[in-house]
């Protein structure tokens, strides 16, 4: 029943009441609802009735009646149509009133009888008034029961408009009616009408520029309607003027609370006009269609959205990486179709299981520690691995998503696999080790060269010099050997043994801890070096060259050089602390620590000297880290498996 109906049970036809209700088919004619005005009809409160409280609606209908009542009622449900009946009821006090009874049976979708609602009218007084008023009482009444009709059964706002506009000019007596929506900018968006013909097009031709008659404008700034007695006087402006010829016209504006939806207008015979019951009707009719409009509206946000959300949720289903819902007990709430897919569950299973079941490294304190940083972060990134239901692990990238919803906290994860990912990197990785290892061996040979054989030679070439001197001494020849003899030397001294170092340091052949010791002694002169080796590690070293593999060497020499010229370069520090530890004699742990003017790392632009030593850790498995607040210095460490 409409909000409309529920609005109007109080409100009396002139000064006949009627009675809106709602009951079971069933021989009491049990009553879902019904209003006050049964009061005003048989002296009976509206509360006697609902659910047979204190007596049946059947049982006060005249005996001579029950039967034809009974049969009315089931035909039309039967045909699924309206039941139109003139009864007697037996009021409190006894007497009798003769009720007119328009009723409709509701079905659901599957066609089954839900109740039956309807329209009951007091007509004792009628029955004695005059066929006309009599007449067109029942077309009113028709129009009344039809356009209720129509706006319970129809969701589309189109055919909605042109069949009210089809029963208001069939049933109910009126000349003809046009209905005009508006949206929210107040422009005309759809226009409906019957019993106007061709004609229609000259005022369709007004309203399609947006411009109302002088009525039309008056019924969207007013809430009661506005009646036309005369509208070829009143309306000259309108295109139909002419054909209001001993006709008044009715206008009012379709509003449901705030919301403004057009206007209705229609025609009648003008001595109808101003009583009292018609214009009611009329008002009762236009807030019917706006109620209707109202709820055709609410009904398409609601598929526009029910519609969106089955996009969303296919979009989900059918997204390339796995998501999944849990509740902060790690229980999975939810998920889409690509878990199912690549774990190898069906829906049932994984909506069974928790986290701890597919997580590979799942831990309980972390769990409860993470949900505390999830809250707080709303979201957060790690890399974890996933077990398939036939024990495959699945290496994923996890990205949880924080989520207040309804009072729950729900953690919503998009989780990629990173397989194909992991293949690469180690492929690159291997790849970068590869040439890393050539490269380095290119550069130790060719040091090697220098070293070795190149300035073997320039030595003895030295000494063959200083031999010939000797034989030419004191002439002009021995001054150009000297002069031959200190360009060969700067050339090994400043050039050849430097060029060597750098290409690959050969006193790292003598262990780490001594190739360490000689840097920092070479830095000596230009910053204060503070050297300390876990002694274990020097031990072992003495006893087995190779505890320390030859690359690892070279990256904790080059690393070390990297940071003590940048600590003399950029840092103003006075001295700096190098510390070489091993852990469990499984990783070697490098830190270098200066007491310069550090740097703000998220403002600073990282160097290459950075990205050469995190370069230089990376290919070995290990990390680089750097730690600088501006006034107190800056820590490099180096961590990098055995």
């Amino acid at each position: 029943m409409s909000e409309t109906h529920k609005k109007s049970v109080s409100t009396p036809i002139g000064d006949v009441p009627y009675v809106v209700y709602r009951c079971a088919n069933d021989e009491h004619r049990t009553m879902e609802y019904i209003n006050g005005e049964i009061e005003k009809i048989t002296g009976y409160p509206a509360s006697d009735f609902i659910g047979n409280n204190i007596r049946s609606y059947s049982s006060i209908i005249h005996h001579e009646d029950l039967d034809s009542v009974s049969k009315t009622i089931q035909k039309g449900v039967d045909n699924k149509d309206q039941y139109i009946i003139e009864y007697r009821l037996v009021s409190k006090d006894g007497s009798i009133n003769w009720v007119y009874e328009i009723g409709t049976p509701i079905f659901d979708q599957n066609g089954e009888l839900k109740w039956l609602e309807g329209i009951i009218l007091d007509i004792t007084k009628r029955k004695n008034r005059e066929e006309e008023k009599l007449d067109h009482l029942n077309r009113v009444l028709y129009a009344l029961s039809d356009v209720n009709r129509i706006i319970s059964s129809e969701n589309d706002r189109t055919t909605m408009i042109e069949n009210v506009c089809k029963v208001l000019t069939q049933r109910s007596g009126y000349f003809n009616a046009w209905i005009a929506l508006l949206d929210e900018k107040m422009h005309i968006v759809e226009i409906a009408e019957t019993g106007l013909g061709n004609e229609f097009g000259k005022l369709l031709e007004l309203l399609e520029r947006n411009e109302f008659t002088v009525c039309g404008e008056k019924a969207l700034s007013s809430s009661e309607p506005i009646l036309i007695e005369d509208p070829k006087l009143e309306c000259k402006d309108c295109p139909l003027a002419s054909r209001y010829e001993a006709r008044g016209a009715f206008v009012q504006r379709l509003q449901y609370k705030e919301r403004l939806y057009g206007i209705i207008t229609a025609s009648i015979p003008r001595e109808f006009m101003t009583r009292e019951e018609e214009i009611r009707i009329f008002k009762e009719i236009a807030g019917e269609v706006a109620f209707s409009l109202h709820n055709i509206e609410i009904e398409n946000e609601r598929k526009s959205t029910q519609d969106l959300l089955e996009l969303t949720r296919f979009t989900v289903d059918h997204a390339g990486d796995m998501i999944y819902w849990t509740d902060s007990d790690a229980n999975i709430i939810d998920t889409n179709e690509t878990v199912c897919k690549v774990l190898g569950y069906s829906k049932e299973e994984i909506l069974s299981m928790t986290l701890r079941d597919i997580d590979r490294n799942f831990d309980e304190e972390d769990w409860q520690s993470n949900w505390v940083t999830l809250r707080e972060s709303k979201h957060y990134v790690f890399h974890t691995s996933h077990m398939t239901k036939t024990g495959d692990e699945v290496p994923v990238e996890v990205t949880r998503n924080y989520l207040f919803y309804n009072g729950k906290e729900y953690n919503c994860a998009f989780i990629h696999d990173i397989t194909e990912r992991i293949t690469f990197e180690k492929e690159l990785h291997d790849s970068r080790q590869r040439i890393s290892t050539l490269d380095q061996s290119v550069r130790k040979e060719i040091a090697q060269e220098l070293h070795g054989t190149v300035q073997s030679r320039l030595i003895v070439l030295m000494h063959r010099l200083t031999e010939l001197r000797e034989m030419v001494s004191g002439n002009e020849a021995s001054t150009q050997i000297d002069s031959v003899q200190q360009v060969l030397g700067g050339v090994i001294d400043d050039h050849l043994r430097p060029i060597s170092r750098k290409l690959y340091p050969s006193i790292l052949q003598r262990g780490v801890t001594v190739a360490l010791q000689s840097l920092a002694d070479q830095f000596e002169q230009l910053i204060m070096v503070e050297l300390n080796i876990d002694e274990g590690l020097i031990s072992q070293e003495k006893k087995n060259k190779s505890t320390i593999r030859e690359e690892l060497g070279l990256a904790l020499y080059r690393i070390t050089e990297e940071a003590l010229n940048n600590v003399v370069k950029h840092s103003a520090a006075t001295n700096v602390i190098l510390n070489l530890s091993w852990v469990e004699n499984k990783t070697v742990v490098l830190e270098i620590r200066d007491n310069g003017k550090g740097f703000d790392l998220e403002n600073t632009r990282i160097g290459l000297g950075t990205n050469v030593m995190q370069d230089y850790a990376k290919l070995l498995d290990g990390d680089c880290t750097i730690q600088s607040t501006q006034g107190e210095g800056t820590t490099v460490t180096v961590s990098i498996p055995l």
